[in-house]
C-alpha cells in the first residue's frame, strides 16, 4: 500500500512538474517573439529612412571600362 501511496505522489508530482515547464518555456518563446516583431519593425523603419535618404541625395559614380583579359 505504501508504495502504492508513493507511485501516486511520484505520478502528481512529475505531472506537476512537466506543467510548470512547459508554461515557462511557452512565456519565454512568447517574450522572444515579441522581442524579435520589435527588432523586425526598427529594421524596416531603418530601412526605409535610408532608402529616402538616398532617394533625396543621388550619388553619381563613374566607374572605368572593362578592361578584357586577352
Amino acid at each position: 500500500m505504501f508504495l502504492k501511496d508513493v507511485a501516486i505522489a511520484g505520478g502528481l508530482l512529475l505531472v506537476f512538474a512537466h506543467s510548470q515547464i512547459w508554461y515557462g518555456w511557452d512565456r519565454i518563446r512568447r517574450e522572444r517573439r515579441e522581442e524579435i516583431a520589435v527588432h523586425d519593425a526598427e529594421l524596416r523603419a531603418a530601412r526605409a529612412e535610408g532608402a529616402a535618404e538616398a532617394a533625396a541625395h543621388p550619388v553619381a559614380v563613374e566607374t572605368e571600362p572593362r578592361r578584357r583579359w586577352f
